[in-house]
């Protein structure tokens, strides 16, 4: 709960006294359980895979974007993209099959999944460009890239990458912590890696790597 202390006269939230970012902190407490209850039901989560997900990771992320990038990005993030079949759900007139494929029932998973060869040379061509930044820019372990790039491929169907980032195991420990990381991932959906919504232990590993 959140009470003034007469002693200290701060606003104090599950114990701690509010130092900064007053407004956000109070508004986060009071609807912290409606929005856990909301992710469950959405996205069928036990309330343990909610604290699996890198939330400050996500708020460092988000922080510098400007209004309109940051709300689109949690419309990815939460689903809410208008694909068509969300588009059919407020107006029945609307079609909700793919209109690239004209086959599939078109929502947001599917633009990832769309089996079209336009639609896979797209998205190929996208994961390329930016699986490389995230090793150049982003200073990541050839060992994580390799195991996300395997992931990810599988999930958007496709074909895997002729030759492997890291040529050899690695160190153990940043092996293990790697695999500990994809079964995280596995159980949080890698649809949700891909929205953005990752799990802690990739930041556990790439930590133990920069240490080594």
């Amino acid at each position: 709960r959140a009470y003034l202390s007469p002693r200290y006269w701060g606003a104090i939230v599950d114990g701690q006294k509010i130092t900064a970012n007053f407004k956000e902190t109070v508004y986060e407490h009071y609807t912290s359980t409606t929005t856990k209850a909301y992710l469950c039901k959405k996205f069928a989560w036990q309330p343990s895979a909610l604290s699996a997900i890198a939330w400050e990771g996500i708020n460092n992320a988000k922080a510098p974007l400007k209004l309109p990038r940051n709300t689109f990005a949690a419309k990815i993030m939460f689903d809410k993209l208008p694909v068509a079949e969300r588009l059919n759900y407020f107006d029945s007139r609307e079609s909700p099959t793919c209109k690239t494929c004209n086959q599939a029932i078109e929502t947001q998973q599917h633009l990832l999944q769309c089996h079209e060869t336009k639609c896979r040379k797209h998205r190929l061509h996208c994961w390329i460009k930016h699986s490389k930044t995230f090793l150049i820019k982003g200073h990541a372990s050839r060992i994580i890239m390799d195991a996300i790039d395997e992931n990810v491929r599988s999930y958007l169907k496709l074909p895997p990458r002729p030759n492997k980032w890291q040529t050899s195991q690695g160190n153990r420990s940043v092996f293990a912590a790697v695999q500990r990381a994809i079964v995280a991932q596995n159980a949080l959906g890698w649809d949700k890696f891909l929205s953005g919504l990752l799990s802690i232990q990739w930041g556990t590993a790439q930590r133990l790597y920069q240490e080594i």
